[in-house]
Formats: C-alpha cells, sequence, structure tokens
C-alpha cells in the first residue's frame, strides 16, 4: 500500500473515527514509552527509570522481537506504520509499536542504511487522551491479531481499570470482551501483584482462578494466602500443577505432604491422594475413570447398535480382554 506524507486516514476508537495523518518522522525524535503494556513490569522491577537506550534493550530482549527484526530487516521497512501522539509531556511518544521503533533504531545503528533513518507514523491528533491510547493498544493486542501475551494482557485490563478508572463492563464493551472475562483477567494480575512474586508465576494464579474445584477454597483469604506461600517455596513448580492443587486442597494429609515435603512435596502429596483417588496421579486411572463414566452413561439406543455392530462388539470384548490381563499380572480377578 502506497501512502503520501500528510495524507489523512482514521482509525475507530470506541466507536469513534479518529482522523490520523501519515507522517516519515526521523527517528532520533521517536520516544520510546516505557509505560507500554509490555514494559510496564519490567521498569518496575527496576531500581531506577531506564534510559532511553536501556529502554530500547528491554524492547528488544521480548518475546517474538527477534523474529519481527528479522522480518522488518527482510522487508527493508514498516508493513504498518507505528502510532505516536503527544502525551502532554513530549512529542512523538509511540502510542502503538514500541517493539517496530526499538527495532529500526537497533537497524539504524547497526546498518546504517538510509531507510532507518526515519519511520513511517500515523499522528494521532492532539485531542487524544490516555483513554484513547489505552483502547488503541487494547484493540490491537487484547482482542487483535497480533495479540500480546497472558500476563500482559491481564496487565493492561488492571491498568485501565485501576489508572484510568474504567469499570469492567466499560473495559470490555470496548474491547468486545465479556465482563466475566475481565473480572477473571483483573482479579488474576492484581492478586500476582499483590503477591510480589514474578511474572513467570501468572499462569498459577490463571489456574488458581479458573478452576471450579477450588471455588469454596479461595473464598478464605487465609486460604488465598497459603496458595501464595505454596507458590513462592516452590511447592508448585508449575501453573498446571495447580489443576493437582484442587485435589490435594481436599485431603488434609496430602496439604500436610506438601507443606513439608519442599521440592518433593507435590510428588508425596499425589501419593497420599493417589490412595483414595488413583485417577489423581495417573493419566491411565484417569483414562480408566472416564471410559467407565461413559459406559455407564450408555442409552438403549446405544445398546441397540452395540447388539447390530460386530464391530463395537469386538472394541468391547478388546476392552474386556485387556482387563483380565492387567488383573491376571496384579494378582487378582474380576467378577
Amino acid at each position: 500500500m502506497v501512502r503520501r506524507v500528510g495524507e489523512t486516514s482514521s482509525v475507530t476508537i470506541e466507536s469513534v473515527a479518529v482522523q490520523v495523518t501519515y507522517e516519515e518522522i526521523p527517528l532520533d525524535q521517536i520516544v520510546l514509552d516505557p509505560n507500554n503494556p509490555r514494559l510496564r513490569e519490567l521498569v518496575k522491577a527496576r531500581p531506577k527509570p531506564p534510559s532511553p537506550k536501556e529502554l530500547r534493550e528491554l524492547i528488544l530482549k521480548l518475546n517474538g522481537v527477534d523474529e519481527h527484526r528479522r522480518s522488518i530487516r527482510d522487508n527493508g521497512g514498516l508493513v504498518e506504520p507505528i502510532y505516536v501522539w503527544n502525551d502532554g509531556r513530549v512529542d512523538n511518544r509511540v502510542a502503538e509499536g514500541n517493539c517496530r521503533a526499538a527495532i529500526y533504531m537497533d537497524l539504524k545503528e547497526h546498518h546504517k542504511a538510509a531507510c532507518w533513518n526515519k519511520i513511517p507514523a500515523y499522528r494521532l491528533p492532539p485531542t487524544t487522551t490516555p483513554r484513547q491510547v489505552a483502547v488503541l493498544q487494547g484493540t490491537f493486542h487484547v482482542m487483535g491479531k497480533t495479540t500480546w501475551g497472558a500476563l500482559e494482557k491481564a496487565a493492561h485490563l488492571s491498568f485501565m481499570h485501576t489508572e484510568l478508572k474504567l469499570d469492567a463492563e466499560t473495559i470490555a464493551r470496548v474491547l468486545g470482551w465479556s465482563v466475566k472475562a475481565v473480572e477473571h483477567e483483573m482479579l488474576v494480575y492484581d492478586t500476582m501483584h499483590k503477591s510480589h512474586l514474578p511474572p513467570d508465576k501468572f499462569s498459577h494464579f490463571d489456574e488458581f482462578f479458573k478452576i471450579r474445584k477450588l471455588t469454596e477454597y479461595r473464598e478464605d483469604p487465609a486460604n488465598v494466602r497459603e496458595f501464595v506461600g505454596l507458590v513462592a517455596s516452590g511447592a508448585l513448580p508449575n501453573g498446571r500443577d495447580v489443576r493437582k492443587f484442587a485435589e490435594i486442597t481436599v485431603n488434609t494429609k496430602a496439604m500436610a505432604a506438601l507443606k513439608l515435603g519442599k521440592q518433593d512435596g507435590l510428588k508425596k502429596a499425589l501419593e497420599v491422594v493417589g490412595h483414595d483417588d488413583p485417577a489423581v496421579e495417573s493419566s491411565v486411572f484417569r483414562a480408566i475413570k472416564k471410559t467407565t463414566e461413559k459406559l455407564k452413561k450408555l442409552t438403549r439406543s446405544d445398546m441397540e447398535k452395540i447388539r447390530k455392530q460386530p464391530k463395537k462388539q469386538e472394541a468391547i470384548l478388546e476392552l474386556v480382554a485387556a482387563l483380565n490381563e492387567v488383573a491376571a499380572q496384579s494378582g487378582f480377578k474380576l467378577k
């Protein structure tokens, strides 16, 4: 698509067509945004605000940026311009496209080609508000085709709520999400943020607030604190381990094993639970349990089909033979 400097077009923000102007801005006039959703947590974790060069380096280390850099380098430029605005403090602040701007800066420094001296950009009008910028970012990366990671999405929704004072209903409406999904993401992020645990623990909290079996457990704030402590201690190494944790919480002995076992606490806890429900610690027994449940739900119509179709009879006979073999090898007889 050929664009001309000074040409105007529009971008829709909250159902309003906002006019933007196409420019090719000298790269040394572009200001990266430390408050960008992908950078916000990284910047907060630093002892002091990063310099422009340090901010650029933070961006270049983000997941997926290397691949994006190769694509821009090989293409000799951008397919989609960045968006810039005047945020009331500085002009040419990047509203959308921090990664692309940082890549341009890096390519200019290392390749010296003239094509990296100016960057294509859409300039937002002077009346643009922080709310509009946040919605624009959300449109591109929360519900758009180039999405952020789960943590970055949740952090952005929380920012819109806490900093811009938008309620869950408004956020859901402007981003095309359900209110329930927005509330879930904000709850997950806020709980993790208050726990002071690192970003790589986000999946633990996402699972924790997602699993229905933990609903009653979560109702007690002391239990939430207990969960945070277990995650911090390494008792639940991976986010997927929280699914197993749901079974452990209803077993007093298993919870004790989890707390006292340190690094191997999860294994010991699951061994305790496994005595009562083998499906908890074994994928084979989970499959057996599911199969048993489905067999109990067969209808008369299903039975009639089995009676008339030899292949289905063969499948059942194979299952019976396999069960007999397991029983024989294990030293007991099927009734």
